[in-house]
């Protein structure tokens, strides 16, 4: 019995906690506006961002960012660099930090977006080092009809902060020859799990 009402106790706590975290991540959805929907810089405390758009099409990325319009150019002979980024040797296959870098772009999201988002993927590049294949710069590409141009800025602003941070990948012996590499992806954020925390028991 006392066991019952213990759990019967908890579950008074659980649920309400639960609720509130509901109501905080439903304050956090997508813009009721597209706020993407011409050519833009966003200047914010600490960073800038410039969106790009042209035909529907946005690239938004760190406005101090150089290489994004960079051709990818073989650094001793100033070649482009055209061929098969999986068979070329330009990184070493690496599966736990291409899922580390999926669960950054899930985490930015909230629950209440991913699902505004539905089915909708959006592309994600990296530009990474030559040299130690940490990521160097980050850049967003959608259209302005899109879900994607209701998003507000701090969510891209996360994941690029969080990806320069915490991925790194081997460079190959043909990566190591180039300006830089490239790894770009299509993902559907499936948006972070609300945390609950329950208050400590009197002792």
């Amino acid at each position: 019995m006392k066991r019952l009402l213990l759990i019967t106790a908890l579950m008074g706590c659980i649920y309400p906690c639960m609720a509130q975290q509901d109501r905080i991540e439903l304050q956090e959805t997508l813009s009721e506006t597209v706020i993407y929907k011409k050519t833009t810089t966003f200047e914010r405390e600490g960073y800038t961002y410039q969106c790009d758009v042209q035909h529907g099409y946005v690239t938004l990325y760190n406005k101090k960012d150089t290489l994004t319009y960079k051709n990818i150019v073989y650094r001793d002979t100033g070649e482009n660099y055209i061929g098969d980024f999986t068979r070329s040797k330009v990184i070493v296959s690496d599966l736990e930090m291409s899922r580390k870098a999926d669960a950054i772009v899930d985490r930015a999201f909230t629950k209440a977006m991913a699902d505004e988002i539905g089915k909708h993927e959006l592309m994600i590049t990296m530009l990474l080092s030559p040299f130690t294949g940490k990521v160097i710069e980050v850049n967003f590409n959608f259209t302005t009809f899109e879900p994607y141009a209701r998003v507000p800025l701090h969510v891209y602003r996360e994941i690029e902060v969080e990806l320069k941070e915490q991925i790194h990948f081997t460079p190959g012996e043909v990566g190591k020859r180039l300006n830089y590499i490239m790894l770009a992806w299509l993902q559907k954020p499936k948006g972070r799990v609300p945390e609950i925390h329950l208050s400590e028991p009197p002792h």
